[in-house]
């Protein structure tokens, strides 16, 4: 309630602070974590462009701060230089829809997002913390991305979006998935990338809110949340079948696996945490587009992933527990999620092989799901992103 009561009085104080200041050639770049998803790609495409704007990237993470002023990025950190570029800044993009309560309609207020929706958020989530800001201030979001039709659908009843607020042109960190960069996820794990057969990423959601809201099982000691697991077995397993197995948790659930981390030290077993991209200024989907093979959970990265036609293992065992503390907007999951479904530690190995031996497996289910999901296959989501910021910005005029 407190919350709701400072972004009441909040958001007509900024409209009259932003009227009184002229909008510049300017755009404003944020995203959690920190330099990384759909509005870093972004910004890396629109920094090589030759247009006269002043590009300034809001960041709180001090470590961040450092790496971006060495090479040279405009960097708002303190809360008064990030108001001062909010309310003077032509164009706004984002990735959390962060500072929405600041944007205003003589402003282009970009919503990139951080992936389509698979699972229940914003308006279709009644516990969703974002659902009363966007129900006041929704109107002011000039676009958001989609990647289909029906994705657009599902985000026009998570965001209460028009029409004229959404369009379709794939997703900016999605290009990356085409141009893997090997190299560097070989020094981040500190391994040699050809000296395994098979390359598998595990990425799961997490279970666990910043506020504390818990929407599945708990993790137990492992990081599938399989009852029954024998680390030193699927080791083995990975060892046997050449398998670098690297697996990238969700930023807010890291804090839980430490526990369990030393369990699976080894050549063959890899945790890439967020720090250690950060560190780097390396985004996951540099590297994601190597794997040969994607395992997670409820997770819609594998939308993404379906662009390169590679296999997917699902293992949802909580669903039960997801489904009535979070929800789908798609359903049946079976039949949305194109690939075999693991429960335990020896369906996972067993359809881990069956996945990297067979390309014709479950391919025609992905094929079904991939033209629902993704209008555009190629490496150009991010040119059609600016393409419309420039026609918009072209309007305003």
């Amino acid at each position: 309630m407190r919350a709701n009561l400072r972004q009441k009085l909040k958001i007509p104080l900024m409209k009259i602070i932003s009227s009184a200041f002229p909008k510049k050639n300017k755009i404003v770049f944020i995203s959690h974590p920190d330099f990384a998803d759909n509005t870093r790609f972004l910004y890396e495409y629109i920094k090589n462009l030759d247009i006269n704007y002043e590009l300034i990237w809001i960041s709180k993470d001090p470590l961040v701060n450092v790496k971006l002023a060495e090479r040279g990025i405009k960097v708002a950190t303190t809360r008064a230089e990030i108001y001062k570029h909010l309310i003077s800044a032509k164009v706004v993009v984002t990735t959390s829809l962060q500072y929405l309560d600041s944007a205003q309609r003589n402003q282009i207020y970009v919503s990139l997002w951080h992936g389509m929706p698979l699972k229940k958020m914003v308006l279709q989530d009644r516990f969703d913390k974002d659902a009363y800001l966007v129900r006041i201030k929704g109107d002011c979001i000039g676009f958001q991305i989609s990647t289909s039709e029906l994705m657009s659908s599902l985000l026009a009843a998570c965001f209460h979006l028009f029409p004229e607020q959404l369009t379709i042109t794939g997703q900016p960190r999605c290009d990356a998935l085409f141009h893997p960069k090997k190299d560097i996820l070989g020094k981040l794990l500190g391994v040699n990338i050809g000296e395994f057969e098979h390359i598998v990423f595990y990425m799961p959601t997490f279970r666990k809110r910043m506020n504390q809201r818990v929407e599945g099982a708990d993790i137990g000691d492992n990081i599938f949340r399989f009852k029954n697991f024998d680390a030193k077995q699927f080791y083995d397993f990975l060892k046997k079948h050449g398998i670098l197995f690297v697996a990238k948790l969700h930023w807010t659930e890291e804090p839980l696996y430490d526990a369990i981390d030393k369990k699976f030290t080894g050549e063959n077993f890899r945790i890439i945490r967020n720090d250690a991209l950060s560190r780097n200024l390396v985004d996951i989907y540099e590297l994601l587009g190597a794997a040969d093979l994607l395992i997670t959970d409820y997770s819609s990265v594998y939308f993404d992933f379906l662009l390169l036609d590679k296999p997917i293992v699902f293992v949802p065992v909580d669903i039960d527990i997801y489904r009535m503390k979070r929800g789908f907007l798609l359903e049946p999951y079976d039949f949305w999620t194109p690939g075999p479904k693991a429960y335990d530690q020896e369906s996972l190995e067993e359809e881990m092989l069956k996945s990297l031996q067979d390309k014709s497996y479950y391919s025609k289910q992905r094929e079904t799901i991939n033209a629902l999901v993704n209008n555009f296959r190629d490496d150009r989501s991010t040119e059609r992103v600016w393409n419309e910021i420039r026609k918009r910005l072209e309007e305003l005029r």
